[in-house]
């Protein structure tokens, strides 16, 4: 059939009238979505962090965004305030309470839910009016910070709360400093938390709590914060070391990130601060910071042929670690060199090879890797019931694995 000329007018009109309409308005409703896709993809929260009046952020570094996940809310008739908190190796978030939001005087330890920030259990007291920070080592250990007359170090029982007294400071320090365990070295640090304009920041021995005197550097403050100091540290596997301070006489609350190593000009651990866009509606001062791990778990076997993972730390000979494989993630990737077992790293042959092979550990038809674990630098105790795993795959990525231990004498 010949179309007329009126007929391609109406063609044409509809065109214009619906077709391009149409398109037009997909293509804005994809660029919208290609939009918050790519502001999605832009913000990875790398800390959680906890306030005086319980509530729970996310915080992320690079572009200085802090949102609000939740708060604890009233519980049992109270509003529990934190002022620390940590996740233990299995992924359990433990905050330690304001004892100011305590009728007891004394800082209580909940668990709580890192999605919402509501309070998962009150696990109970631990008996110490002040615990300033709290941190799980790579064996499932809990340290607390105290101030009680003097300032300390606590080993605290994460089913109970019951709290232990490891070292007293003394004159040491004013008040009860930040910690945090490094997760690779399993190494203990602390920063004071003092009215004095002199702060340093230290390793401790883990057994004592005793201060390392040769690992203690002073602070490059400039006189920013004179007053209440760092209430909480947190240290990154990449080795990057962040410190809370709730408030201040000169700067308002924030993170800060330090350098442990001294300047080798000023002799100083120089302190950055981290610009952050925090929101109107958070109503408490920034205590608690813990870093989120950005990685893939993977499944680990300590000793495979060993049903109950025994681990001799007398011994001088090599421990044995399996990880494995799965349909979602290639064990055969990992940089075996990368590999961290409780602080100690895998076994490097003479050729500069690492202590690896691939094997297919429990019979699933898919390839694991085999690594060899120097046991002297083991970083676990006697009482220890896990070990965590850190390491990189090729492209970089992290990995992190958990398993049980039982450590024998002999």
């Amino acid at each position: 059939m010949k179309l007329t000329e009126k007929d391609t007018t109406n063609s044409k009109r509809w065109l214009w009238g619906f077709v391009l309409p149409v398109i037009f308005l997909f293509i804005v409703i994809s660029a919208l979505s290609f939009s918050n896709v790519t502001h999605s993809d832009e913000y990875v929260p790398d800390f959680f962090v906890t306030t005086s009046k319980g509530e729970l952020l996310e915080v992320d570094i690079d572009s200085g965004v802090v949102r609000i996940v939740g708060d604890a809310g009233y519980f049992n008739g109270r509003e529990p305030g934190w002022t620390s908190l940590s996740f233990d190796p299995t992924g359990r978030l433990f905050t330690a309470s304001n004892v100011k939001s305590e009728l007891s005087k004394m800082s209580h330890l909940y668990r709580v839910d890192p999605a919402t920030g509501a309070i998962l259990e009150e696990v109970g007291s631990t008996n110490y009016p002040y615990i300033s920070d709290i941190d799980f080592a790579l064996d499932g250990s809990l340290y607390g910070s105290y101030w009680d007359d003097w300032a300390g170090v606590l080993l605290i029982d994460p089913d109970t709360a019951i709290s232990t007294p490891i070292l007293n400071f003394g004159d040491d320090m004013f008040s009860s400093g930040a910690i945090s365990v490094h997760p690779i070295t399993g190494d203990l640090w602390s920063v004071e938390n003092n009215n004095s304009a002199e702060k340093s920041i230290f390793r401790l021995d883990q057994d004592t709590g005793a201060v390392i005197k040769e690992s203690k550097v002073y602070l490059g403050l400039g006189g920013v914060i004179t007053n209440f100091g760092f209430t909480s540290l947190t240290i990154t596997p990449e080795g990057r070391f962040f410190g809370t301070v709730g408030r201040s006489n000169i700067v308002g609350r924030g993170i800060y990130e330090i350098n442990p190593l001294p300047d080798p000009v000023s002799g100083l651990a120089e302190i950055t601060q981290v610009p952050l866009d925090i929101p109107g509606e958070v109503e408490g001062n920034i205590n608690g910071i813990e870093f989120i791990f950005q990685g893939v778990e993977v499944d680990i076997d300590i000793n495979p042929d060993d049903p109950d993972n025994k681990v001799r730390l007398s011994s001088r000979g090599k421990l044995t670690v399996a990880i494995l494989s799965t349909e979602s993630f290639d064990a055969v990737t990992i940089d075996s060199k990368t590999l961290v077992l409780a602080g100690s790293s895998v076994i490097i042959k003479e050729s500069g090879k690492a202590a690896a092979s691939l094997e297919d550990v429990n019979d699933d038809s898919l390839l694991d890797l085999v690594v060899h674990i120097g046991t002297k630098d083991l970083n676990i105790r006697r009482t220890s019931k896990v070990a965590t795993l850190y390491g990189k795959t090729f492209d970089g990525i992290s990995v992190r694995g958990l398993d049980s231990v039982n450590v024998v004498s002999r």
